[in-house]
């Protein structure tokens, strides 16, 4: 045999093998596919798979942030995406998708789910934010970096929630629902810490840092009228929200008489606890500054 024959002999091997290793994946990888009969076995097949299909919790990483991207919790709106996840995830066929993407269209199922696991996304958020949370979206204007140590953190804390989940694709109707669905985490605790940090703050000693001491108490008085003023201010720029998903508190509810006599209450009381909290810082300066308390 010349050498050229046993060359082209080789050569006819090595294809006939090749060959043999690709039909082999091709069936393998068909096997992982599943067929179901008929449309009964179809739907339970995407019932089950959409029972466990969205994680468990509302945890997202910053890369949801490149958009456009392949992450979950960016594309919980666009039926297309959620339909191959979903295909994928049930290991039927691509001739399936259209199927996929019809079911979940119409599954009450599948509502339910993804409206669940939105929810879990903005109380997670929600959390995350009031833990001490980084790397969140904060306004400039109301703060930036600081906006949670300033008179407008419950403010800012509520638009940092709206701006970091819209920013990753989070339907923003649904952040509504979760905010005021789960206002009792955050909206008064975040308003006490308003009213602290502007007419509350706490004295350091500059000398002795470890040296606490807070001011004389505001008038309870002034607190409460001041808290029923911001909830009332709340309940009129979220209103929709609040009468849609959460709970309309006694406080937000005032007469135009109501407002006009607590406006011109808390005009007196803030400008008095000011004026207080500036001579109590001079007489004070040689050894204290004041820092906000939070």
């Amino acid at each position: 045999m010349s050498l050229k024959e046993y060359l082209i002999n080789m050569r006819n091997k090595l294809t006939k093998n090749q060959k043999a290793i690709s039909s082999d994946q091709v069936e393998t990888i068909e096997e992982d596919y599943i067929n179901p009969n008929n449309e009964k076995e179809l739907n339970e097949v995407l019932t089950s798979t959409i029972n466990d299909f969205f994680p468990t919790t509302g945890h997202w990483s910053s890369s949801c942030f490149e958009r456009p991207n392949e992450n979950l919790q960016s594309n919980l709106r666009d039926n297309s995406f959620l339909a191959k996840r979903i295909q994928q995830k049930a290991s039927l066929p691509d001739n399936y998708y259209n199927k996929v993407l019809a079911f979940i269209a119409s599954s009450e199922l599948f509502k339910q789910k993804l409206h669940e696991y939105e929810q879990r996304i903005v109380k997670w958020q929600i959390q995350f934010i009031a833990n001490g949370g980084e790397n969140w979206i904060c306004d400039e204007k109301l703060g930036g970096d600081v906006c949670l140590i300033l008179p407008q953190c419950d403010i800012a804390f509520r638009k940092g929630v709206v701006d970091t989940l819209t920013a990753i694709g989070i339907n923003l109707e649904a952040i509504e629902e979760g905010l005021e669905k789960n206002a009792d985490m955050w909206r008064n605790s975040f308003i006490e810490r308003a009213f602290r940090v502007q007419y509350e703050p706490v004295m350091i000693n500059i000398f002795r840092k470890e040296s606490l001491e807070l001011l004389p108490a505001a008038n309870l008085e002034h607190k409460q009228a001041w808290i029923k003023m911001r909830k009332y201010e709340y309940y009129c720029n979220h209103k929709r929200s609040v009468d849609l998903y959460g709970t309309v508190e006694s406080e937000m509810l005032l007469t135009k008489e109501e407002v006009t006599s607590l406006k011109s209450y808390l005009k007196t009381e803030n400008a008095k606890r000011l004026d207080f909290i500036e001579q109590y810082k001079k007489s004070n300066a040689k050894t204290k500054k004041l820092v906000p308390n939070n």
